[in-house]
């Protein structure tokens, strides 16, 4: 039988689309890059119960490492869903390509490959307003604090599998694999923090964990961090969302055109 495979994803994650046909999502080692001014967020894989096969559980810390989502379903689909920001409309930068292939150069946590797949749906949106290089007009822009990311793996395909290893490494080791008796399969990638305070910040006022952007683009010392402009479906005083993060505290990007990473084993 076919089966669908759901990745909900949240938190600081930047989605880049690879000329190798997959799209990444790369994770900023907060806290240990640039000044240090954002806290500390893990990496973290969660899988529904009764779904793994073999390997980590219900539970996968992904610091320091490289996973690799063994789909064998078709292309990626690169658009983006609404409240995933291109972040290249607002830095005018890239994504250096040794990202794609060293271990991070200490600015990288973890980096997620999908060789298959979509976006579909988004989460719950705040507002904020954006400059772009050179300009002193803010545009209105929409953030999400999550995506799902979907594939279909065909009947007599399969079962998924995730391999990879350290970052930087070019390990390919098999290190979860899905049961492939499952109608679908539910997954939750997000970048953990307890954050302390999740109080609604006032109009206009900046956020430093937008900072962390900064830290996997080639240059974007000419980005004006996002002002925050209010809320939309989420309660007065903020609410938590998805593992520790907030709507205005965490926020999804992309970035487009992709740069020119290596090919696999390049």
């Amino acid at each position: 039988m076919p089966q669908t495979v759901n990745i909900t994803i949240t938190g600081l994650c930047l989605f880049v689309h690879g000329d190798d046909g997959q799209m990444y999502v790369l994770l900023p080692a907060t806290g240990s890059a640039g000044d240090g001014s954002v806290e500390p967020h893990r990496p973290l894989l969660r899988f529904a119960a009764g779904t793994v096969k073999r390997g980590a559980g219900e539970t996968m810390e992904l610091d320091g490492l490289e996973v690799r989502f063994e789909m064998d379903a078709g292309p990626v689909d690169p658009t983006f869903v609404r409240g995933v920001v291109d972040l290249r409309r607002y830095t005018g930068a890239g994504v250096p390509s040794h990202l794609f292939t060293d271990d991070g150069s200490g600015v990288l946590s973890a980096r997620i490959a999908f060789p298959s797949g979509s976006m579909h749906a988004a989460g719950t949106p705040s507002y904020w307003t954006m400059r772009r290089p050179g300009s002193r007009h803010e545009e209105r822009v929409e953030f999400t604090n999550q995506a799902t990311w979907t594939a279909v793996i065909p009947d007599g395909a399969g079962p998924l599998v995730l391999r990879g290893g350290p970052l930087g490494s070019g390990a390919n080791a098999p290190l979860v694999a899905f049961r492939r008796d499952v109608p679908v399969i539910s997954i939750f990638l997000s970048h953990d923090v307890d954050h302390a305070h999740c109080s609604v910040p006032p109009i206009g006022s900046e956020n430093e964990h937008y900072q962390a952007y900064r830290w996997l683009l080639e240059d974007s010392a000419e980005w004006h961090l996002p002002r925050f402009a209010g809320l939309s479906a989420s309660p007065a005083g903020g609410g938590v969302f998805a593992h520790g993060g907030v709507p205005f505290k965490c926020m999804l990007g992309g970035v487009e055109p992709a740069p020119t990473p290596p090919l696999p084993g390049a």
